[in-house]
């Protein structure tokens, strides 16, 4: 019995180290997952929006700031970010923009292929961590990047 409960407290542990951490000031966001930590100035946020289950916030040039999966309710994320004066939307813009990316996809730098293949690996290996960290590498060359069923698309 006692065995089960450590189980379980560890467990709890290991998910709320895995979870997305947001708190939203006037001024700033701040997103904290495992011990990155990551601060975005108002000023510097286009929009807010939710993509599935992906907090999504865009830059002024349209592109992605920052992209991870979140719990909480739309409508809650939606509250909050409203409260602080955030520019948020109730469904995914450029959705349409998405291309399917494959090896060595002519529209992409060399750099952020290469990127997208090092996620396409660590995300067969369900490597989380790894996905994340290479997202926000493509976010520096300003590709905005997500996947589904295993498949990466950008734009």
């Amino acid at each position: 019995m006692v065995l089960g409960l450590f189980a379980g407290i560890m467990v709890t542990l290991f998910s709320f180290h895995e979870s997305l951490e947001m708190t939203i000031y006037d001024e700033k966001v701040m997103l904290k997952l495992r011990d990155d930590e990551t601060i975005l100035k108002k000023e510097d946020i286009s929009l807010v929006f939710i993509d599935g289950k992906q907090i999504v916030l865009l830059g002024n040039d349209d592109r992605e700031l920052f992209r991870y999966k979140q719990e909480l309710n739309r409508n809650t994320v939606g509250a909050a970010f409203l409260k602080h004066n955030y520019v948020w939307s109730d469904t995914a813009p450029f959705i349409e923009d998405y291309k399917k990316w494959v090896l060595d996809c002519p529209e992409l730098s060399p750099a952020a292929n290469a990127l997208l293949k090092a996620r396409k690996v660590a995300i067969e290996d369900g490597n989380d961590e790894e996905v994340f960290q290479l997202a926000k590498e493509l976010w520096k060359l300003r590709v905005s990047v997500k996947e589904k069923n295993k498949s990466q698309y950008y734009r």
